[in-house]
């Protein structure tokens, strides 16, 4: 994304990015384990923390990249092909606890690929991350950025963070975690690639 930057400040047209993780179920960064470690993704907590680091790290390069819109989301529960490929008897149990996970609940919860592709297509296109793009129904508003960030955390119903989450980052910006994490990932693009863009 870093060396794509130029291009999206130069667009003609509308500059956005999206990005799928889980927006909106940001949580505590663990400053001593930003690499996580010593943490689980499989835990709430290892979710949080991933989730916020990602976010952080949109939050920093939307700074260099003032026109560009950036919106995170969550796209709910998609059935998809996920841990398919885990071999050995933890990936038998594992499938095993997702079919009748999705058998039992999926009816009520799983997002059908097309409308998951459809609300990222709207996310990507639409008014409603910042000026430009589609124009919006009447009855729907622009979502809510962290203070004019240009950073959007957007959930599975297509709705900014609630205030939980904004009260959060401005924790985060105050008590200096979010230039800890920016600088342990320019760290990582230089240990990895030798410099800061490839």
């Amino acid at each position: 994304m870093v060396n794509l930057l130029p291009l999206l400040r130069n667009a003609a047209g509308l500059r956005r990015v999206v990005t799928m993780l889980a927006g909106t179920k940001e949580g505590v960064v663990h400053t001593d384990d930003l690499q996580m470690r010593q943490s689980s993704l499989l835990s709430l907590a290892g979710r949080g923390h991933l989730v916020s680091m990602t976010t952080l790290a949109l939050k920093a390069v939307a700074r260099t990249a003032p026109t560009v819109s950036f919106v995170h989301t969550f796209p709910g529960a998609v059935r998809t092909n996920l841990g398919s490929d885990v071999e050995g008897l933890s990936g038998a149990v594992f499938r095993s606890i997702f079919r009748i996970l999705f058998f039992v609940v999926g009816p009520f919860v799983v997002t059908p690929f097309d409308e998951a592709g459809e609300r990222h297509v709207f996310f990507a296109t639409s008014a409603r991350f910042r000026e430009g793009g589609v124009p919006l129904p009447k009855d729907m508003a622009v979502a809510r950025g962290t203070h004019g960030s240009g950073v959007y955390s957007i959930d599975n119903h297509a709705e900014s963070a609630p205030p939980r989450v904004e009260q959060l980052f401005a924790k985060l910006r105050e008590d200096g975690t979010a230039k800890k994490v920016w600088s342990d990932v320019e760290e990582q693009f230089v240990r990895v690639t030798g410099s800061m863009s490839i």
